[in-house]
């Protein structure tokens, strides 16, 4: 969710810039479902090979490709999966408030409101 935070949230709100990740190289999931879309004539692909750097305008409309490729709804997707599974690992588990606790905590982090402004359909899996 960290790699899908850095591409929705407000600047800032996620703990860090937005972008972050694309400027520093960084191979997060939704990167990587993007260059799937985009290929590997995209700005994004040119950074990630060291031939380019993206900051600014050139970062924004990485970012804004990024987010229009559908790579964001796709790592969400795959983060809610897995935060469900784990859920149902957990249930190996006997009943305690330690479980409830994983159990919350899980549903938190893929289950909290995301920057509104940033507009985008997923499948939700319960």
């Amino acid at each position: 969710m960290d790699d899908v935070l850095d591409l929705v949230e407000y600047e800032g709100s996620a703990g860090k810039e937005n972008g972050v990740d694309l400027t520093q190289g960084r191979l997060a999931l939704p990167v990587l479902f993007a260059l799937q879309s985009l290929g590997q004539e995209h700005a994004i692909a040119q950074a990630l090979r060291g031939e380019i750097t993206l900051c600014g305008e050139a970062l924004e409309q990485a970012i804004d490709d990024l987010r229009d490729s559908g790579a964001i709804d796709r790592a969400y997707v795959h983060a809610r999966r897995e935060a469900y599974q784990a859920i149902f690992y957990l249930k190996g588990f006997a009943p305690s408030p330690y479980r409830s606790a994983l159990e919350d905590l899980v549903r938190y982090v893929v289950d909290r409101p995301l920057n509104p402004a940033i507009i985008y359909k997923v499948e939700v899996y319960p």
